[in-house]
């Protein structure tokens, strides 16, 4: 049966490997094989079975060697002869003169389980390509075959009771995976018994992680890398870590698209920071996750379990935290959680950066921590290196198109610790003043249409939970306050520094919040009604938001009246509850079953309207987001509210900025950039109002909580028509979007060109104003008839208890037309903007009729349909009114085309 089994999984990875480099597979991780490795077909624990390798008789380097003298490795101390020894969890020796590395293996580092974790150092610094950047990371192990080493990546997504009958079952029916093998270099040294492998033919073999295949998709060039050209920058090793850099060279023949940063697009040298980390040997209990509070989780199956609900066992990621003083209520911690400001931040955001961090020990206080999380300076004399996993850092980078902050972080897989953590923040984030993005100039409508998109992961990056793209937004939105802020004309400087300090505290706390183990929170800034947002007496009690892991934009006054604080100070009150719940000490508890009531218990409050919570899979602004409570970037217990308020705010800069923004001497393209921020809020602003409509209230609840809701209730009709009236009144307006001539006539294009000449490449040097309205308008409207949408109010409709409390598919035909057709009942002139949207409107109509998709309920297209033959009828008796030239062409178009729809033949594909 061994025989059987053995022979069964190396048939297995021979078709797998087979089909890898076939080129079928197209997984961002080919496995890969070293020059001088086995393949892995002949891998297996026997070696009589293992394929042998054919040579000629005459093959150039077999010459007047026997195959004994071939086979025979060289002594140890000769093989590393005249190279540095590095010592730390792996030994390492390097030639750096001739760029070799070779990797120490000892005895009990083989079949042991190590970390492997891996970040660009250096990228391109744009398209998504920056230093800092984390990649992959897995549970490893090396494992002696024969004469080879393999690098094994386990498989911990099943498993079971060590020792267990399930274990076996397990092992014989999951694979590990192997990603390269390398020969062994020496004979084992003398007394540690240790063998050598060229460390190249792990590193630098082959592309680990698909960049090739991203830098294709990016540049749109056929790239490969050039192993002649790439080699080792940095060998490190720590107690605990040991840190590998590498440069590895992509090549292409030719690209189609050009770099900005790069001299030339074909050929560029990336850097590459590998981690071998040591799996924590501690007495951390793991703490189950529950899904009424948001933590990232480690999750696997459990074939041991007894349960009959799900074989899941899903363990949230936090630090190990235990206090001093276990019976005292609140106690300092054995060891606190220390972040490091690395020296390299300017030192005048130090302060804010430190603030940021230090505001979650209110939150730990409440869960029995004092000064659970310090703070210390790097100095700039320091002899330890930030790359020692020992130390959590905070650091600073610099990318061309970067406006962003990251908090990645290493964790035991087994068990959801949290090892170390280091974030990452781009210079970008504070040039407000200057900040100019490519988009905004060269195509606007472009830049809107990826605020409907969920965050796109790069190709390593599996895990979606974790994408976070909250500072790279919020850089955009803080250039919209301090465009506002700037041309009311009376911003002391003390009051734009209040605004930056504000700004970089409070995304370093979301960034802190993400390495303490923490999902984002959408739902979080619905705590508070517009009127209490300027109370600080409430907001430093409960916070601006629930949790700042919500996507916070600033809040500002209407001119004249109070403001408070542009952004969260404090955590909030779902702060203080998610980390009750992942870091409060149970006392008397030895195993997961004992603590399981009290975790119960905490996470029972969820029904409190002060621990609101959605992540991210129940935000966005497609039609597939149901829930208008969970959304990034609003305030207030009225999303539609709190848009109001932005857009007479959007109103003020309008009226003001080519008085007050800008200065005797300046460009007028700073207007321009003023005006490309503006967009936002009409934008996002009408996508969350279109969720209202038949939109569905999500609840977290478990059966049995405190003051628990239903699952699912749908939004009240009386809210559905508010949002539809919020449309009608600040989207569709036939006003909404005249903007002055005279600030028209001062929407420069910059002048100067710049790295991607875009004085060239912009379709339109004067403002397109009429497109990117249109945009807005028509694409709420788009939504509004998305077959996901309307199916949603199929159903929706009957979970009221009254049917005739709906807001049917019906009410929303008939008032869009209302609104968008209102010209037709009063006979007035129509203008370009709503001709534009009116044509729109009209074309929807008639593909909804002549052409739906399967996926579009039949009553839409019956309710289209009617739409239609009202329209033509009400054309027809505004055409015989006394009204403009282009209003009367446009109608009269418009009627034959409505004309040959209702005569064409109906197709449903």
């Amino acid at each position: 049966m061994r025989w059987n089994h053995l022979w069964t999984r190396t048939v297995l990875l021979a078709a797998m490997f087979s089909l890898a480099v076939g080129g079928s597979f197209a997984a961002p991780a080919d496995v890969a094989v070293a020059d001088d490795a086995v393949s892995l077909v002949s891998q297996t624990d026997d070696p009589d079975m293992a394929p042998k390798k054919s040579r000629k008789k005459n093959d150039k380097g077999d010459k007047g060697k026997s195959d004994k003298d071939k086979d025979k490795e060289k002594p140890f101390d000769e093989v590393v002869e005249d190279m540095d020894r590095i010592e730390g969890l792996f030994n390492f020796y390097r030639n750096e003169k001739e760029g070799k590395v070779y990797l120490e293996i000892l005895p009990d580092q083989l079949d042991k389980d190590f970390i492997y974790s891996a970040k660009f150092e250096r990228g391109t610094g744009e398209r998504g390509l920056y230093g800092t950047i984390m990649m992959d990371e897995f549970v490893f192990q090396w494992h002696r075959m024969g004469k080879q080493i393999q690098w094994v990546q386990q498989n911990l997504r099943f498993r079971a009771d060590e020792g267990s009958p399930a274990e076996r079952a397990v092992a014989n029916s999951f694979s590990d995976s192997v990603m390269l093998s390398a020969k062994i270099l020496s004979e084992p040294h003398p007394d540690r018994d240790s063998v050598l492998i060229d460390l190249s033919k792990v590193f630098l073999t082959g592309d680990l992680h698909g960049v090739a295949g991203y830098l294709k998709r990016v540049y749109q060039g056929g790239y490969k890398q050039d192993k002649e050209n790439s080699g080792f920058v940095m060998v490190k090793s720590f107690p605990l870590n040991s840190e590998i850099g590498t440069v590895a060279r992509f090549v292409a023949g030719s690209t189609k698209r050009g770099s900005v940063t790069i001299p030339d697009s074909r050929s560029m040298n990336l850097r590459f920071r590998y981690s071998l980390v040591a799996l924590p040997d501690n007495d951390y209990m793991p703490r189950l996750a529950d899904d009424r509070v948001g933590y990232f989780m480690d999750m696997f199956l459990d074939y041991s379990a007894d349960k009959t609900d799900t074989l899941y066992v899903r363990y949230i990621n936090r630090f190990k935290l235990k206090k001093k003083d276990p019976g005292a209520e609140i106690s300092e911690p054995e060891e606190p959680i220390v972040f490091w400001l690395e020296n390299s931040i300017p030192l005048e955001y130090r302060d804010f950066f430190r603030e940021g961090v230090l505001m979650w020990n209110t939150a730990f206080e409440k869960a029995g921590f004092k000064n659970a999380i310090e703070v210390r300076q790097q100095p700039d004399e320091a002899d330890w290196d930030p790359a020692d996993i020992r130390y959590n850092t905070i650091r600073w980078f610099v990318g061309y198109d970067a406006s962003f902050a990251i908090g990645p972080s290493h964790t035991n897989p087994y068990t959801g610790q949290i090892i170390d953590a280091d974030i990452g923040f781009s210079e970008g984030l504070v040039r407000l003043g200057a900040r100019r993005r490519y988009e905004l100039y060269v195509s606007p409508v472009a830049r809107m249409q990826t605020m409907m998109e969920e965050p796109e992961p790069l190709p390593w990056q599996t895990d979606p939970s974790r994408l976070c793209t909250y500072a790279n937004e919020m850089a955009e939105m803080m250039s919209l306050g301090y465009d506002l802020l700037s041309s009311r004309g009376t911003w002391s400087s003390e009051e734009e520094k209040e605004f930056v300090r504000q700004y970089i505290a409070e995304v370093t706390a979301h960034e802190v919040g993400h390495t303490l183990g923490l999902r984002h929170n959408f739902r979080a800034s619905t705590i508070n009604r517009m009127d209490q947002l300027a109370d600080e007496s409430r907001t430093h009690r409960v916070g601006l938001a629930a949790s700042v892991m919500d996507y916070n934009p600033a809040i500002i006054a209407i001119k004249g009246e109070k403001q408070g604080d542009y952004l969260p100070t404090v955590v909030g009150s779902y702060d203080d509850w998610v980390i009750e719940y992942g870091y409060t000490q149970i006392s008397g508890v030895a195993s997961q079953e004992d603590e399981a009531d009290e975790l119960a218990r905490i996470a029972s409050r969820g029904a409190d309207p002060l621990h609101p919570y959605a992540t991210d899979e129940d935000a966005g602004l497609s039609a597939r987001a149901m829930d208008p409570r969970n959304n990034r970037f609003d305030f207030a217990t009225d999303p539609l509210e709190f848009y109001r308020h932005e857009i007479k705010l959007v109103g003020e800069l309008w009226a003001n900025m080519e008085d007050k923004l800008l200065e005797d001497g300046e460009s007028y393209a700073i207007l321009r950039r003023a005006m490309g921020y503006s967009w936002t809020p009409y934008f996002r602003g009408s996508l969350v109002a279109a969720k209202h409509i038949g939109g569905i209230y999500h609840n977290r609840d478990h059966a049995g909580d405190p003051n628990g809701r239903l699952p699912y209730v749908p939004v009240p009709a009386e809210r559905q028509r508010e949002a539809l009236k919020f449309l009608s009144e600040e989207i569709w307006d036939p006003e909404v979007f005249v903007a002055p001539a005279k600030v028209l006539q001062k929407l420069q294009f910059e002048r100067f060109w710049d790295f991607e000449f875009s004085n060239f490449t912009t379709p339109r040097l004067d403002y397109p104003l009429h497109n990117i309205a249109t945009f807005v308008q028509t694409t709420v409207l788009g939504s509004l008839y998305h077959p996901l949408r309307l199916a949603r109010m199929q159903d929706s409709a009957l979970m009221f208890d009254n049917p005739a409390d709906a807001f049917t598919m019906a009410d929303l035909f008939v008032g869009i037309r209302s609104s968008l057709w209102s010209e037709l009942d009063s006979g007035s002139n129509i203008n370009t903007f709503r001709r534009d949207l009116q044509r729109a409107h009209a074309d929807r109509l008639i593909r909804m009729t002549l052409r739906a998709s399967a996926a579009m309920p039949a009553d839409a297209s019956s309710l289209a349909r009617a739409d239609l033959v009202h329209l033509k009828g009400q054309i027809e008796n505004a055409l015989a009114g006394s009204l403009d030239h282009s209003t009367k062409a446009h109608l009269q178009e418009t009627h034959a085309r409505i004309g040959q729809a209702l005569d064409a033949p109906m197709v449903r594909s």
